[in-house]
């Protein structure tokens, strides 16, 4: 339903070049300048690092962070950091309904990180070391926790924010739940992993140690920002930064090989915090900058001729 959106509404124009080592993703505010020289498919070539400048535009959401894009019953939310909350944006990308996460007039997280959702299952929001479990019906009407929170389960495995989403391995759901992870990269183990825990135990858990809760743990990048399950591919998306705070790296995780089966890199000095792709193609890409600036990339390639193997890629992890 958003297709729409990418015709009218471009406000900034972002140009991107690749000259030397620069970072390829340049700002620049005058609309209606013209793409760089591009490859004949709307994308210009790779930057020198190995990684694809973006050609975008964009609009902004002043005194606004975001930390991820959320597709849920073909509406596009996204989570905000700062006072945490949840807004939604209609097919202009304007904001139409916004929530606060507290109960009782009392915030319950400033930092939320991302939304899993999946009909029949109680909707979780990840934060700082928990996750909070809600009605997603009820929070919708309300747009507050004062009725909507069923419960907070502690995460006793991470010292930071919480990434989550409902996944599916071997036929059966699980809650998968991922850190960032600033641990240094040895023998391409980052200390990060992705943990898939059993959804019929969301709603009376109250830490992820709870017994028979966790059912797999597997090795994962680090870095992670968000993550969201791709229903049609039957892979975990990672949307992750090339380095701390920096970059952006989409990856297809596979969780029955336990390994990135495919990535796309994008050259960009600012830290993106989410990515999704919308119903006919189009690109969101969401960043951590306080200006609240959103990304948008129409549909200009196939997926063969940008999706790299993790074998490929293996100069990223040296």
């Amino acid at each position: 339903m958003f297709h729409s959106i990418f015709i009218s509404f471009f406000l900034l124009l972002f140009i991107s070049c690749a000259v030397g080592n620069d970072w390829c993703l340049t700002r620049n505010y005058v609309e209606g300048n013209p793409p760089p020289d591009t490859n004949g498919n709307g994308l210009a070539d790779m930057c020198d690092s190995g990684c694809f400048p973006l050609v975008i535009s964009g609009v902004y959401f002043p005194d606004t962070t975001w930390q991820s894009a959320n597709l849920i019953n073909n509406k596009l939310y996204l989570v905000k950091s700062n006072l945490g909350g949840i807004v939604e944006l209609n097919n202009d990308l304007d904001a139409v309904w916004e929530a606060n996460l507290t109960q009782n007039g009392i915030s319950l997280s400033d930092h939320p990180v991302n939304i899993a959702y999946k009909k029949g299952y109680s909707t979780i929001i990840g934060a700082l070391q928990k996750i909070m479990v809600i009605d997603w019906n009820i929070f919708l009407e309300e747009a507050n926790l004062d009725n909507a929170l069923i419960s907070q389960i502690t995460d006793m495995h991470t010292e930071g924010f919480d990434r989550v989403a409902y996944v599916e391995k071997n036929g059966q759901t699980y809650l998968a739940i991922a850190g960032y992870s600033l641990e240094p990269i040895v023998d391409f183990s980052t200390g990060n992993v992705i943990r898939l825990y059993d959804p019929n135990f969301i709603n009376s858990a109250s830490t992820t140690d709870d017994p028979d809760f966790l059912v797999f743990e597997m090795d994962a990048p680090q870095f992670i920002q968000s993550f969201f399950w791709d229903e049609e591919e039957q892979k975990l998306v990672l949307v992750r930064n090339e380095s701390d705070q920096q970059g952006l790296i989409v990856d297809q995780f596979d969780l029955e090989t336990q390994a990135v089966t495919s990535s796309i890199c994008y050259e960009t000095e600012m830290e993106i915090e989410g990515y999704t792709t919308l119903d006919d193609g189009t690109q969101l890409f969401v960043t951590g900058e306080r200006d609240g600036f959103i990304f948008v990339q129409e549909p200009q390639i196939t997926e063969e001729s940008f999706l790299r193997t993790f074998s490929q890629k293996e100069a990223l992890y040296e």
